[in-house]
């Protein structure tokens, strides 16, 4: 029960996250306690929300802003359960990112943009004294994993069968909005994390608009573990009616994504909006996934919902 309290907290964190930007005079402020407000008349929102609760019970969150600017990201600190919250550090260059950790080591996982579309390098950094100081990814041996044009979302960073699972997109150029390339990376779980040399890449799987009409692009994939044990990465879609996603299937060595558009584009509602899938672990006997989507009202801001 203690454990299912503290997965509750931190979906309730997130959603604070992504409240935070949108409190205007008559708005009603969202339950629980807001780590970080900005207001929405800066046109600066809050983005790329991610929580971890360490091994001592210390919770660690991170966000981005996105809007006029492209920015940094910013970690806090919680001793109390996430009822009072600290910043504690800035990361410089790094947008997109998810938090996750191994014990004591605390990492995250996002891009170091080159341009102001935000696409560039996939990057790794990592903090041993709880987020207040972080490694820079300057070579191949200290985080810098891959350069290029990539992109991704605050999606799950997934452990299974001995690997750390990460879904990745690929746009491969400075500047434009798809189609993207969806690919799949994995590092073995007792692997020095930001050595390059030891990540594993599927290939990539570039976006058609053939396969389906209407729908533009798929971004932002989710690496979700199936009950056959099997690793999907489920994507977002590009499509008007939003309820749309793209599953694609990747080997069990990690190197093999594969699509069929005749039956891997499945149902999902909102799925034309940043979504992240996370295990629901005391209802593991049916394999329920909670999903977070964000959803844009009308008139300002960002909400999140579950």
């Amino acid at each position: 029960m203690k454990r299912t309290l503290k997965m509750i907290v931190g979906c309730l964190l997130i959603t604070n996250l992504c409240w935070a930007g949108i409190t205007q005079e008559g708005d009603t402020l969202p339950p629980g306690v807001v780590i970080h407000n900005a207001p929405a008349i800066s046109h600066e929102y809050i983005g790329s929300p991610s929580i971890v609760i360490m091994p001592d019970g210390t919770y660690i969150a991170s966000h981005d802003y996105f809007g006029k600017k492209l920015s940094d990201t910013y970690i806090y600190r919680s001793g109390d359960r996430g009822n009072s919250w600290t910043p504690i550090a800035k990361l410089e260059s790094l947008t997109w990112a998810t938090l996750f950790n191994r014990g004591k080591e605390l990492y995250l996982i996002g891009i170091s943009p080159k341009v102001t579309m935000g696409y560039g390098d996939f990057v790794v950094r990592r903090s041993l004294d709880f987020g207040r100081s972080w490694t820079e990814p300057k070579d191949e041996k200290s985080g810098l994993i891959r350069c290029g044009f990539y992109h991704c979302a605050p999606v799950p960073v997934v452990r299974h069968k001995g690997k750390y699972w990460r879904a990745m997109d690929n746009m491969g150029q400075e500047w434009g909005w798809g189609p993207f390339s969806a690919l799949m990376t994995s590092i073995s779980c007792e692997a020095d994390l930001l050595d390059a040399g030891q990540w594993n890449f599927s290939n990539e799987i570039r976006y058609d608009s053939s396969w389906k009409e209407g729908a533009t692009a798929w971004l932002e994939g989710n690496a979700v573990v199936t009950r056959e044990g099997e690793v999907k990465d489920i994507l977002r879609v590009a499509y008007g009616p939003d309820d749309v996603a793209a599953m694609t299937s990747v080997s069990e060595d990690g190197k093999i994504m594969t699509f069929n558009p005749e039956k891997d584009f499945i149902k999902l509602p909102g799925a034309g909006k940043k979504f992240t899938i996370r295990y629901d672990k005391k209802v593991r006997s049916i394999g329920r996934y909670p999903i977070l989507y964000w959803k844009r009202p009308a008139q300002h801001g960002w909400w999140c919902y579950t």
